[in-house]
């Protein structure tokens, strides 16, 4: 986890929705620990508990006992006490674009500065409750609840101002009024920084190439700190995210921002051929131009990467012997253990 503390269709049932409703999760007992298999979606193999031991047996079990096995887990803490709307848990899943650029081989990524929703539990929040409806907020998981009330439970980010209050310095109780928008992208933009700085890391994991984007849907919590603005944590973020989450409430936001992704990843080079060799890139204050132009955080670059080669050929060559060499090894290791290698990956001949 990562923790930074630096068009409205909203109906008008938001206005009956007091940020001061936060306050009761703050007495009450919460859940310690949270575990997710690191390679499940959709709210497959996730699991809360109050106790180390007890999410522990759970783990041995699923990896143990079940029929589809799980070997990897990411265990977090449980970010308590959460900041609530109306009495019930939520979280915000931000969209943001990594997008390269097949002129110059350069590799940048944005925020999205508005199309981002906050997801809602379907029932109130209890800390010691065993309900995983009430501590699971992924929508796949609240929208089989027989109580699933999409205009309820899914709000754009713009409602923001009309869920919470909060002043500048001096929490809800005095101030300037905080403009928790920016707060919020400051520190979504901070922390999706350093995780997408991790990743790079691993480039086997994480290889985005100069001609090609990819959107991406990150999942954060904010942890209610009473008066104080929240703290917001990162929890994940998922390749390939589900825009079902927009529901048809905000259906033409979800249209707005595959919009922007091709003002910023299609558009500019529909005109001409990609160069033999990579250019000079654009300055930075150019792509922030050019990406504020299209919808997106222009103020933060998460990160970026120049090109490692001379051209998108070079790129692809080197994109091909990495994955090449990670294939044969991840074939080894099935061989190896009498695992059968399922699904599509199978039909490949390495």
């Amino acid at each position: 986890s990562s923790n930074n503390n630096s068009n409205n269709n909203t109906t008008t049932s938001l206005t009956s929705v007091s940020a001061s409703s936060s306050s009761s999760s703050r007495v009450r007992k919460h859940p310690a620990w949270i575990a997710k298999a690191s390679s499940s979606n959709r709210g497959e193999n996730l699991f809360f508990s109050h106790d180390v031991d007890t999410l522990i047996e759970a783990l041995r079990e699923s990896s143990l006992r079940s029929e589809n096995p799980v070997q990897e887990w990411v265990v977090q803490r449980y970010v308590a006490p959460p900041l609530l709307i109306g009495n019930r848990k939520f979280h915000i899943r931000a969209h943001f674009l990594v997008v390269g650029c097949p002129y110059t081989g350069m590799t940048r990524a944005w925020l999205h500065r508005r199309h981002h929703v906050l997801l809602a539990s379907s029932v109130p929040y209890n800390g010691e409750s065993q309900d995983r409806h009430v501590h699971l907020t992924n929508h796949c998981i609240q929208a089989k609840h027989p109580n699933y009330n999409e205009e309820s439970q899914i709000f754009h980010f713009d409602s923001l101002r009309k869920l919470f209050h909060f002043k500048e310095g001096q929490g809800r109780g005095g101030g300037k009024a905080l403009n928790l928008e920016k707060y919020l992208l400051e520190r979504m933009s901070t922390a999706l920084s350093e995780a997408l700085a991790a990743a790079a890391a691993a480039p086997v994991a994480f290889a985005p190439l100069p001609q090609a984007f990819e959107l991406f849907g990150a999942d954060f919590t904010l942890e209610d700190r009473g008066s104080e603005p929240p703290s917001v944590w990162l929890l994940e973020v998922n390749a390939g995210p589900d825009l079902e989450v927009f529901g048809q409430r905000y259906r033409s936001e979800c249209v707005d921002l595959l919009r922007s992704c091709m003002k910023l990843a299609v558009e500019p080079y529909l005109l001409e051929a990609a160069p033999a060799l990579f250019r000079a890139p654009p300055t930075g204050a150019e792509a922030a131009s050019a990406a504020s132009r299209a919808g997106f955080y222009g103020e933060h670059c998460l990160w970026h990467a120049p090109a490692q080669q001379h051209s998108a050929k070079e790129v692809l060559d080197s994109f091909k012997k990495r994955i090449g060499i990670a294939g044969r090894w991840a074939r080894a290791l099935h061989d190896q253990s009498g695992v059968t290698v399922r699904g599509p990956q199978s039909a490949v001949v390495l």
